[in-house]
């Protein structure tokens, strides 16, 4: 009896345990607007068939920040010699209007969202996407931030250039990134790899968990990467000499000929690693 009662108990007190973390899970995501951007919209669509053109925007506003939340697929912004802002979605299947993408201009900030904002715990046919943004090069000088949040979408812009901020970010998706400039550029991923083949800014900063990063740069003053297990690779182009501060558990470090570390440099270096490796040469 004693152990029966034992037993209910140990019963009751798990229930209890798991009724508790699930209610902590809720009460973060919701004050994090997760459900709003989508990450717990379950999804079985898939990959597959054809990616065909679903929906096309123009947006004739004067914009100075871009925000960009996405979930699946892929998403891009390109130069385009047009004169107003213009994007699209393609989907591997016809879309139904709740999953269309959603957009709004606030002031001069333009947000594209993957799909309208709202609560959906569970959806079990939604589509994968990809997102094509065309962007004006004579609008270019009027733009101040970007920023772009995935979570399993790749991210690939090869020519683009702001005032500020270039903010690049997501979980499992690879960052790929051409010719940016911008005062700050910050590249984000958990598992996808990253790479700049020509990054101009005061500061380059790259942070990844598993995913390999590959920075190259002319102009900057300050880059910095973190990594856990990926290796980083920097390149310098025209630039010979650089201060460094290497951490790492048991990463390994090379340099390559012709480089010169010396404190007094004009370009800073810092990387942490637990047993990711460095790797800093010229540029080929």
């Amino acid at each position: 009896m004693k152990a029966s009662t034992a037993k209910i108990i140990q019963i009751a007190a798990t229930i209890i345990t798991v009724l508790a973390l699930l209610f902590i899970v809720v009460l973060v995501v919701s004050r994090s607007n997760l459900f709003d951007r989508g990450f717990f919209r379950l999804s079985l669509g898939g990959e597959g068939g054809a990616f065909e053109t679903s929906g096309s925007y123009e947006v004739t506003e004067a914009i100075q920040n871009v925000s960009v939340e996405w979930i699946s697929g892929h998403v891009s912004i390109l130069l385009d010699d047009g004169d107003t802002i213009r994007f699209e979605e393609a989907a591997n299947r016809a879309i139904e209007e709740q999953d269309a993408l959603f957009y709004e201009t606030n002031g001069n900030t333009l947000c594209i969202k993957y799909t309208r904002p709202g609560f959906s715990l569970f959806n079990w046919n939604r589509p994968s996407k990809t997102l094509t943004v065309y962007w004006p090069r004579q609008a270019l000088a009027a733009l101040s931030d970007v920023r772009i949040e995935t979570v399993s979408a790749p991210i690939e812009i090869p020519e683009f250039a702001v005032q500020n901020t270039v903010r690049l970010e997501t979980v499992s998706g690879r960052v790929d990134a051409g010719s940016l400039k911008a005062a700050d550029i910050l590249l984000e991923s958990v598992s996808g790899s990253i790479s700049l083949s020509d990054g101009a800014a005061d500061r380059i900063q790259a942070d990844a968990v598993s995913g390999e990063i590959d920075l190259t740069s002319a102009e900057a003053r300050y880059i910095q990467a973190e990594s856990v297990s990926g290796q980083v690779r920097i390149w310098l182009d025209g630039i010979d000499a650089f201060a460094l501060d290497f951490d790492s558990v048991s990463g390994r470090q090379q340099v390559g000929e012709g480089l010169v570390q010396r404190s007094d440099a004009d370009l800073r270096i810092a990387v942490d690693t637990v047993s990711g490796s460095l790797q800093i040469e010229k540029a080929r």
